[in-house]
């Protein structure tokens, strides 16, 4: 594993990108204290204040062609919520497909990007953006969440991008298929009614969860699997 570490960047998935091009044979990790151009899933962006937030991504080499990696956020989130679970961090759950909740507020957002060389090899750059302490009140913090618990920030690097690779690790033998019913036990939005965007109208449904392939299930008559966006 090589470590990239910088008091500020723009974006730690910026950064990794260019190096994935290079094919490395080996996790390369990038951190920063202050993270000025984070990037969120499709136009979205993350504001990380320094101290407030840990900001890392990484670069991991996938034996999987780039059509195969379907759910490979939703494992990652799982991934991400064991190990603070198991640090003891309390309620956390996944809000598909990328974001991570304490009770009804975000603690965590994931950004998966891919780079595909070959027909069956593919980078897959993850990011993280968690909410170490939250000045603002609409958003979830790790030091709440873990009720007093104190951790070194080095170490908690350490501890979730380890859960990281295992995870890539684990999908690349298995897909989404070992993740899936783990996913359950953490869906926040199984069993609630959302708005969401479909051939740009607004429906109301309830999701029913997710699939083998990390699809969304929803409750729309006719019953339809998609992958949609939410309002």
């Amino acid at each position: 594993m090589e470590i990239h570490a910088f008091k500020t960047l723009p974006s730690t998935q910026d950064y990794l990108l260019p190096l994935a091009r290079q094919q490395p044979q080996h996790p390369i990790v990038c951190v920063t204290d202050h993270q000025t151009q984070g990037r969120g899933r499709g136009t979205k962006t993350w504001h990380s204040a320094p101290h407030e937030t840990l900001c890392f991504s990484v670069c991991m080499k996938l034996s999987k062609p780039l059509h195969a990696l379907g759910g490979i956020t939703l494992a990652f989130g799982v991934a991400i919520c064991e190990a603070l679970q198991h640090l003891g961090a309390q309620n956390v759950g996944l809000k598909w497909p990328n974001d991570i909740y304490v009770a009804d507020k975000k603690l965590a957002g994931i950004l998966t990007e891919t780079y595909a060389p070959s027909e069956n090899i593919t980078y897959v750059i993850v990011g993280v953006g968690l909410n170490i302490t939250a000045s603002d009140p609409s958003w979830a913090d790790l030091r709440s969440s873990m009720d007093g618990i104190s951790l070194d920030q080095k170490e908690l690097l350490m501890i979730l991008v380890n859960a990281l690779i295992s995870a890539s690790n684990t999908y690349e033998r298995t897909g989404f298929g070992e993740f899936h019913a783990k996913y359950d036990t953490f869906d926040c939005l199984k069993g609630t009614r959302v708005l969401l965007g479909i051939e740009q109208k607004r429906v109301e449904t309830m999701v029913l969860g997710v699939n083998e392939s990390g699809e969304l299930l929803i409750d729309e008559p006719p019953f339809k699997l998609l992958t949609c966006v939410f309002l």
